[in-house]
């Protein structure tokens, strides 16, 4: 039955219930994945090209901003901005801190889940103000 492939989540609960950043929840389809992303305030995702898909980001709560090849977008709740892929892209949380569903084409992972498995280039995707760890 098709309704057993449904997945319904709460997210505004699933942010009211944590104080972690990065992925709190995510789903995969075999053609889709999708993300809760949580940054407190100061983080992000610095620069980076993602050349395999479009991304599609719906802001929830928080605000901050995105830049896009050098243009900077406001990001408040309400906000949806589609970044296509070839782009050079950055989010920077607000005060306030930021989150969002991230939207794409499934593709194959960009970094392990765990931190503490990341090699020193990716530590700071996680928090732009925190420099990368030297090999």
């Amino acid at each position: 039955m098709l309704a057993d492939q449904v997945e319904h989540a709460a997210l505004l609960e699933v942010l009211d219930s944590s104080t972690a950043s990065g992925a709190l929840w995510a789903f995969e389809t075999d053609d889709l994945d999708c993300s809760l992303v949580n940054w407190n305030s100061g983080e992000g995702v610095v620069d980076h090209v993602n050349s395999e898909v479009d991304v599609l980001i719906i802001v929830l709560q928080g605000d901050g901003a995105l830049a896009i090849d050098g243009c900077q977008f406001a990001l408040a709740p309400g906000f949806a901005t589609l970044i296509p892929k070839g782009a050079t892209r950055s989010i920077a949380s607000g005060s306030g801190g930021l989150a969002y569903v991230s939207v794409h084409k499934r593709r194959k992972r960009l970094m392990p889940t765990d931190p503490a498995t990341r090699i020193p280039q990716q530590a700071n995707l996680l928090n732009p103000a925190k420099p990368a760890a030297s090999p």
